[in-house]
């Protein structure tokens, strides 16, 4: 299978290079970068038309602007894409929702099986653990823009759909008692740490969490070539790492 990359000397970028070259059943085909990069047998180019050139898939992890054009170039070209890219705007959300109307596209604001897990048993603990206040933590390197992360949002999204009650309005610790039916959002951006997500549930008298840690970036890339390899058999339509794991 062979790949394009948005942002190939990125540090997602860098990954998925290190997770291509360890499988033999996929090619880097070309990758854009604004810095002046060699890589031997791929091509290197700062026009967004040619990262579709002899590609049968295009793996997505940059800038919502730059999101931006590799979606409107999808669907000139009609190439399947995988979108990793978080902080997108409801303008940016809808325009790809209506390019999968005519090409496959996932998107998912982490490619991880242990994400992607926690994101579909959420419901039922949030649905059985009525009576508790309920946390999310995410933690990032200090490099990091968007804040919460792309994850967590996702994660908040979950929380709020399956529990009507809870505000959309997100506690943080502060003077006076928590307010009630409130939802805690706990946000930390320090050193180089990949990824941490933590839900939690308390009550008066004890404590669940669930919590997931990414040790690499790898962590994300190796998620992103297993969605590109389903993806490519896919009808149009717009899917996640739910639909891969089948969860």
């Amino acid at each position: 299978m062979r790949i394009g990359l948005s942002n190939i000397s990125g540090k997602m970028g860098l990954a998925l290079q290190d997770e291509i070259a360890k499988k033999d059943d996929f090619i880097l085909q070309v990758g854009f970068s604004r810095k002046n990069i060699n890589k031997d047998n791929v091509l290197i180019t700062t026009e967004t038309s040619q990262l579709f050139s002899s590609t049968d898939v295009i793996i997505d992890f940059s800038t919502p602007t730059f999101t931006e054009e590799i979606v409107n170039e999808s669907r000139k070209h009609q190439v399947p894409l995988v979108i990793g890219t978080t902080g997108l705007n409801e303008k940016l959300e809808s325009l790809i929702k209506e390019t999968a109307k005519t090409l496959p596209i996932l998107q998912d604001q982490n490619t991880s099986l242990g994400i992607t897990i926690i994101n579909a048993i959420l419901p039922t603990l949030v649905s059985s653990l009525t009576e508790f206040d309920i946390d999310v933590y995410d933690k990032h390197h200090k490099y990091k823009v968007d804040a919460p992360s792309g994850t967590a949002k996702k994660l908040i999204k979950t929380i709020l759909a399956t529990d009507k009650n809870l505000k959309g309005e997100f506690y943080q610790a502060e003077e006076g008692p928590r307010p009630k039916n409130s939802l805690g959002v706990h946000v930390t951006r320090a050193g180089n740490i990949f990824g941490q997500h933590e839900i939690s549930f308390t009550s008066e008298s004890e404590s669940i969490a669930i919590s997931h840690t990414a040790f690499s970036r790898n962590l994300f890339a190796s998620g992103a070539l297993i969605a590109a390899k389903w993806l490519i058999n896919q009808k149009p339509g717009l899917y996640s790492m739910r639909d891969v794991f089948g969860l």
